[in-house]
This record gives C-alpha cells, sequence and structure tokens, in this order.
C-alpha cells in the first residue's frame, strides 16, 4: 500500500523506519534532516498514519499495528530537537496513546514542541515541483484540505513474514485469519502447540513494553518445564586471571560517550575529551558514538590491554543500567571490575540542561573531573556471597497474583500469597466474559482450584502487610490476619500484583438514576441476566469517564 502514496516513485516519500535512520548520528545524513532527493534542509515534514494497518482495501490489514501512533509522535520530536525552525503535521484516524504516560508524552508534542496533528485521512500525494509533494485530504468539516511539504513519511504498520507463516505451518501452530499465533486471553504466551512458547509481534502488533513482558512470561513458563533439571547442565564462563594493581600508579583511562545526539547535540564532547587528557593520571581519552554497543565494548578491552590501563572512566549515561556493563568490560580485560566510575552527563547534564550547551559542557568537565579524582582512590573489591531465601512473597490474589505463584510454585519455590479479602479473584470476580467470548468465571474457578492444590503456595487472606525489613535476597515481612494475628514471614523477593480499584463517577448521575451503571456493573448484570439488560431496547456507552482528563491523563486500557 506505501505505493499509493508514492513510495518508491517520489524520492521525498519515505518510510518511517527510514526517517529513524536519517534522525540517527550514524544514519546517511549524521542526523541532520536533508532531503534525500537534493540534499536541501527540510523544511515541512508530513506523517501519514496506518500505512498497512486499519485497510482492508489496500493491504487487507484491518487491525491497528499498535506502535504507529507512539513511533511518529517519537520521531516528530526527535525531528524538531534535531531542528527547531522545521514544522511537523501527523496525519491521523485516531491517536491511539494507549500505554503508561503514552497521554503525557502526546501533549507535550503538540503543546511543547509544536507538533500539529490534524485528524484526517490523506487521499492523494502528488508532486508539486522541485522535490516538493502536494497532499489532498478532507478535514472534519468534509472540505478538501491541500499543502505541500517537502518530506512525506509514512508510518508503516507491522505483519508477520511469510517465513514466519511457513514455520508455524510446520510446527503445526494454530493462526489468526490476520496471521498472528492463535492464543488465548488467559494464557497469552502459549500457543496450540504444547511446548511452544510465543512473544513479541508474532502474538500479535505490540510494543517493546509489551514485546519484554511477554518475553519475561515466555522465560519462567519455560523455567517452570525445566525446573527438574535445573544447573544440569550449566557452565562457568571462563575469566582472564585478574590483575593486582594494588601497589600500582593509577593509570585512567577516559571514554566519552556521545550517545549520538542526546549528548554530543548539547555538549561539546571534543572540549571535554581535551580537558579530561590534562587531568592527573590520565594516560587515555578517547569519544565513541555508543559506548555501550558492542563493537566499543572490544575497543574498550584492546584499550585497557593495550595502554596498561588499570581505572577506567565512562562519561556517558546512568550507572543505573549501564554500570553493570562496563563492570563485564573490565573484567573481561583482567581488571578488577570495581575499578570503574561513571560520570552521568546525559540524564543529570544534557538533558536537563538543553538550552544551555555551554554550561552544560563545563557541567560535564566538572562532573569528568570529579570521576577521575574518585576512580583513582578506588580499591579492589570483592562482591560478598549472601544466602537468598528461596521463597517469595506476593501481594495480592487477582488474576495476575495467582498466575505469578503457580509459575513460582512450579519452579519448586516457596510462595507466601497475601489476599486482603477473604477471596481470591480481584477484580476478574466481576467479569462475565472477554471481547472474543472466552468465559471468565470458568477460567477463574480453574487459577483457584490450582492453587489450592498447589502445595508450595500458602494463601493467607483478610491479611495485609504491615510492615517490611531486610534487603534483597533476605527480607522478613509482617503480616497481620485478622484484626489481631500477626506473623512474620522470611522472603527472597516480593511480588507486588495489588491490581487497581475502578473510578466511581461523580458525572453523568451515576448513583442518582438506576439505570446508569459503570462497565463493570454492566457486565455482572449481563451475566446474570438482570431485567435493566434482559428488557432493555437501547443502550448507551460514555467511554473515557474518569479517564484522559486534567486528573487522570491517561488511558486506561481496558475500557474500550
Amino acid at each position: 500500500p506505501a505505493r499509493i502514496w508514492g513510495y518508491g516513485v517520489h524520492p521525498n516519500v519515505i518510510t518511517s523506519l527510514q526517517f529513524e535512520r536519517y534522525l540517527s548520528p550514524g544514519g546517511p545524513t549524521e542526523g541532520r534532516l536533508l532531503r534525500p532527493s537534493d540534499g536541501r534542509p527540510v523544511r515541512r515534514v508530513a506523517f501519514l498514519q496506518c500505512v498497512g494497518s486499519r485497510d482492508k482495501n489496500h493491504c487487507n490489514n484491518e487491525y491497528c499495528s499498535s506502535v504507529c501512533c507512539m513511533y511518529a509522535i517519537k520521531e516528530a520530536m526527535s525531528a524538531k530537537e534535531a531542528d527547531h525552525e522545521v514544522e511537523v503535521v501527523i496525519f491521523y484516524t485516531d491517536m491511539r496513546t494507549h500505554g503508561k504516560e503514552f497521554d503525557r508524552y502526546f501533549e507535550r508534542a503538540r503543546d511543547t514542541y509544536g507538533v500539529r496533528f490534524v485528524r484526517s485521512r490523506v487521499h492523494g500525494v502528488e508532486p508539486a515541483g522541485s522535490g516538493d509533494l502536494r497532499l489532498r485530504s478532507i478535514n472534519t468539516r468534509g472540505r478538501q484540505v491541500e499543502e505541500t511539504y517537502d518530506l512525506v513519511v509514512l508510518s508503516v504498520g507491522l505483519e508477520t513474514p511469510e517465513s514466519m507463516v511457513r514455520l508455524a505451518e510446520r510446527i503445526g501452530i494454530h493462526m489468526t485469519p490476520d496471521r498472528f499465533a492463535s492464543i488465548s486471553a488467559f494464557m497469552p504466551v502459549h500457543t496450540s502447540k504444547k511446548g511452544v512458547f510465543t512473544c513479541g509481534a508474532f502474538n500479535g502488533p505490540r510494543d517493546i513494553p509489551q514485546s519484554v513482558i511477554g518475553g519475561s512470561a515466555v522465560a519462567a513458563s519455560v523455567a517452570a518445564l525445566l525446573a527438574p533439571v535445573r544447573h544440569t547442565r550449566t557452565v562457568p564462563v571462563p575469566q582472564p586471571t585478574e590483575q593486582d594493581v594494588r601497589d600500582r600508579e593509577p593509570r585512567i583511562g577516559v571514554f566519552i560517550c556521545h550517545c549520538g545526539t542526546n549528548i554530543a547535540g548539547v555538549v561539546d564532547v571534543e572540549e571535554v575529551a581535551t580537558y579530561a587528557a590534562t587531568l592527573p593520571q590520565v594516560v587515555h581519552v578517547e569519544r565513541n558514538l555508543f559506548t555501550c554497543a558492542q563493537d566499543t565494548q572490544d575497543r574498550m578491552v584492546q584499550q585497557i590491554r593495550a595502554r596498561g590501563l588499570n581505572r577506567i572512566v565512562v562519561a556517558a549515561c546512568t550507572p543505573r543500567t549501564h554500570e553493570p556493563l562496563f563492570r563485564k568490560t573490565l573484567k573481561s580485560a583482567g581488571i578488577n571490575e570495581y575499578l570503574v566510575e561513571m560520570a552521568n552527563i546525559r540524564n543529570q547534564n544534557a538533558w536537563v540542561h538543553g538550552q544551555q550547551p555551554e554550561a552544560a559542557t563545563e557541567k560535564a568537565m566538572d562532573l569528568v573531573r570529579m570521576a577521575v579524582a574518585k576512580v583513582a582512590t578506588l580499591t579492589a573489591l570483592k562482591p560478598l556471597r549472601i544466602r537468598i531465601l528461596p521463597a517469595v512473597l506476593v501481594l495480592g490474589g487477582g488474576v495476575a497474583g495467582m498466575t505469578a505463584a503457580l509459575n513460582l510454585a512450579a519452579q519448586g519455590f516457596r510462595v507466601h500469597l497475601v489476599e486482603k479479602s477473604s477471596q481470591l479473584g480481584g477484580n476478574a470476580l466481576h467479569l462475565f466474559q472477554t471481547w472474543n467470548g472466552e468465559q471468565v468465571p470458568p477460567f477463574l474457578r480453574a487459577l483457584k482450584e490450582q492453587v489450592a492444590a498447589q502445595e508450595n503456595i500458602e494463601v493467607y487472606y483478610n491479611s495485609r502487610v504491615t510492615a517490611v525489613s531486610g534487603h534483597v535476597g533476605n527480607f522478613a515481612s509482617t503480616v497481620r490476619t485478622g484484626k489481631s494475628r500477626k506473623q512474620v514471614l522470611a522472603h527472597g523477593a516480593v511480588i507486588l500484583t495489588t491490581g487497581a480499584k475502578r473510578y466511581i463517577p461523580e458525572e453523568f448521575e451515576y448513583g442518582k438514576i438506576p439505570k446508569v451503571v459503570a462497565s463493570i456493573e454492566f457486565d455482572k448484570l449481563h451475566m446474570h441476566n438482570e431485567t435493566r439488560v434482559a428488557g432493555g431496547k437501547s443502550f448507551v456507552f460514555i467511554q473515557c469517564v474518569g479517564s484522559r482528563n486534567a486528573l487522570r491523563p491517561y488511558c486506561s486500557k481496558s475500557c474500550c
């Protein structure tokens, strides 16, 4: 369907994936917004949404690809960051910002970055001379609108490749008419073939957070299957002999990251590198486009060995996510993994001082100087080994809590399942069926029976956690059951599955007019064939009550 919009015909019509490469410092234009046809700076960009999705006529893909709205907003904001003067317009059917913090992100793009959102389906892209493109669309008033742009970006959807369809057929996996894995809402990573699991986009179009969650769920399911043979084939990774550098003068290497344009777009990293080379005991300084990339990691090991470095400073992003990576690099080079210090010149500098490049550069030099001074004083450490308690505290006995408890129990762990009410089930107790007709009560009943039959799970009804002490691997939690009984549970980890409470509306005369009910109440009335439902002739559903407003600026995801 992309050819309908001139893709492959007009050089200035590109896909969103190509545009992502144009925005990348490692891309063909090194992060500059230049037109493919003539290299001229881009002044006006139009994003066309739903290309290859929600379109039966052109591609027979009737589904939403889930990711396109958010990546278009991200790319639009990145374009504005690359060039503040560029005008960005997104033509959309529905803006599906239904993930955590997604609505806020959309509002920031519109209100702070000045991205223009136009509710319209473009029905024509034509050449307008000099490489420009004329777009024809119908606005919400039914009038035809024509506008000219330098560049048109097609927000393309997702579909299952033919090779994957053939593989699924060979394995014997059932698929949906849209050619994704056919799965149950109650077992979302289990395919129709026992022992074969699925996650990511083969489950259906989904974004990175959903794919990560699915990957973790598959890993947990596989771990439960392999629990009886755990560690029987574990092979330790060989490591080089660690050098004893206690009596050696510090030889410090400083590795400064551009982080694409995240840091280099604000901080003058070349000036920071020049300054770092003047600091005491620094014998090597280099800049890298992405210091966390594998090729950079390999180069760091080479430099440590070749230059006799015995300590390193990495001026990059947050140690919270990346320090373990650089410790591993040091270890691979035969240096104690704790002889590294990170200067966070991205989160604590470039990201918060984007409008003050000179001050940000000066601050980056200060952070590097402090990191160099500190790393020179570091001594080799050995990690402590502590006993991990093979038990888990799961707070909340809804579907999520019971599912987590059953998986952990199948892996051989002791589980303490704490539920504040007198029965398990949570919000699912009020549900009748899923959108595709799967019955909730039988599923819930079976889940509760499995929990009751599992020896590794102990359920605490009418209970609450009143105190927690300890640390990772060794916690002690006080659980109060009823009004008086208290006991202390020892466990190595905690899983919070406390769920959410429903919003109690004050709008639309809820609670005053008997025929105005909440959706979760309607489901129960439907389940019991209640008079108001059984005898009703017309029904009105009002969406987003209590969501996507100033007090709760997010989509609640389940309402539609």
